[in-house]
């Protein structure tokens, strides 16, 4: 079982509940002369065409009538009411009172945003960015938000930063990210005060700073926002940028799930059974990494699967750990992929296959996990699943080895003791990754680079050491 902190990134989304949601209403008094304002609408008053579109739409002192709200709203919006022309859209867009026309929906919010409308000007962008009525075409759909953002508002500099991030519509800056993000959140927007929080832990785009971090997961998770509160709840339980305090993430994490984040159940599955702010608890932390898993969590289903395979607080099961590492692996979880290398290679309630193992080792070694490298590196050398190849052996060693993983670091000295493939033995350089695994205390690394030093001069072990040093400044 391993711990991983994860400050997950919110992917960009339609931050509005949806497109053309709602309408903004024109100020009603709670009595209203109906035939008094009427008339005035009848003489071309546009807020008077504006206030009586609004009343029949809510049927407030009349019978309400959508076809009627959009007649008012369209003599509003015909003469350049910009509330009317977003009302009409956001009509034309739910086929309330006409024919459904997202066409039409863009082309009444185009004529609001062209007056500067920000509401409009964010609808606009994100029909453009989804093809929605308009030609898709994200560069346009940015330079919408970049106008309602210049305005100040909000949601469209969250979302500006959002597309800073991932480089959608605008050239990709980690730097204008951060930058826009910290325009909405000293506004109190709480995503891009999560978001703000999960670049300084990261150090992206700005400098790391996890004390600040957690203020603004803070700031963000006392509004609600329950990725901020899962993600100060993480600070709490790994203490950092803050001391560590059980309490702390467990509460955190409780607010969190209240809220139905899926991976602060598999963090309260972690306390519960590691008894950490909490009665140690092995049935109640499977509960949460059952809800999680069955959320789609990866990381929880990866849990659940190790629990079920070692035998746990539950009866082992290799079929259900199987089926837990799978779905994991499935969606990219390199862990849940090497555990599954490892169930293939060992034969562990499934016919040993290599092959497949090497496969699931593969696909988690491509995402930098080393040991799966290191698995890699020795299935070449052995000729296991696949043809032996020195050099992809090798190859595959140093991945690891680079890392600073021990055993890769040893197996790569072995390999450079001897002739392999292409590569003439190299003494020098097998001694300084010797050193390297000794130092994290691999006692198989002492006694190799030991009995190397008997080949060596003491001219080629200064350097041995020097690449060593130097290896470990980068």
């Amino acid at each position: 079982m391993k711990f991983m902190s994860v400050i997950r990134e919110r992917v960009f989304s339609t931050i509005l509940v949806c497109l053309a949601a709602g309408l903004t209403w024109a100020v009603v008094a709670q009595t209203p002369d109906f035939d008094q304002i009427k008339a005035k609408a009848e003489q071309g008053d546009a807020k008077s065409q504006l206030t009586l579109g609004t009343m029949y739409y809510r049927g407030q002192g009349i019978l309400q009538h959508y076809a009627e709200a959009v007649k008012w709203f369209r003599k509003a919006a015909d003469q350049g009411d910009t509330t009317a022309q977003r009302n009409l859209a956001s009509m034309y867009y739910q086929g309330q009172g006409v024919q459904q026309s997202e066409v039409e929906a863009a082309n009444w919010f185009r004529k609001a945003a062209d007056q500067g409308d920000v509401q409009a000007q964010i609808e606009i962008g994100l029909m453009h960015f989804s093809g929605t009525g308009v030609q898709k075409d994200a560069v346009q759909g940015a330079g919408w938000i970049r106008k309602a953002a210049d305005q100040g508002q909000m949601v469209a500099q969250k979302n500006l930063g959002v597309l800073y991030l991932t480089g959608a519509g605008v050239q990709q800056d980690n730097s204008e990210a951060a930058r826009w993000f910290r325009k909405a959140a000293d506004q109190g927007e709480p995503q891009a005060q999560n978001e703000l929080g999960r670049l300084l832990v990261g150090g992206i785009g700005l400098k790391k700073d996890l004390a600040e971090a957690a203020q603004w997961f803070r700031k963000a998770a006392e509004q609600g926002e329950p990725t901020a509160a899962r993600n100060l709840g993480t600070l709490y339980f790994v203490g950092q940028g803050i001391p560590p305090d059980d309490a702390e993430a467990l509460r955190w994490f409780q607010r969190a799930a209240e809220k139905g984040d899926p991976q602060s159940e598999y963090y309260l599955g972690l306390m519960h059974a590691q008894g950490r702010g909490v009665t140690k608890d092995i049935e109640e932390g499977l509960k949460h990494f059952r809800i999680a898993a069955e959320a789609g969590d990866a990381m929880a289903q990866n849990e659940l699967g190790w629990w079920y395979e070692k035998g746990q607080g539950v009866k082992a099961d290799m079929a259900e750990a199987l089926k837990w590492y799978r779905r994991a692996a499935e969606r990219g979880f390199m862990l849940a992929q090497h555990n599954l290398g490892v169930v293939y290679g060992n034969g562990r309630g499934v016919p040993k296959d290599p092959a497949e193992a090497l496969k699931w080792y593969r696909k988690a070694a491509e995402q930098g996990y080393s040991v799966s490298q290191n698995e890699i590196g020795y299935m070449y050398d052995q000729g296991i699943g696949v043809e032996k190849d020195p050099n992809q052996a090798l190859a595959w060693f140093r991945k690891a080895a680079e890392q600073g993983l021990d055993v890769a670091q040893q197996n790569l000295g072995i390999l450079l003791t001897k002739q392999s493939g292409k590569n003439a033995p190299d003494l020098v350089e097998a001694y300084k990754w010797f050193n390297l695994a000794a130092a994290q205390g691999n006692t198989n690394a002492v006694g190799n680079r030991d009995l190397i030093m008997k080949k060596l001069t003491t001219e080629q072990i200064n350097e041995g050491q020097r690449r060593a040093a130097e290896f470990l400044k980068k």
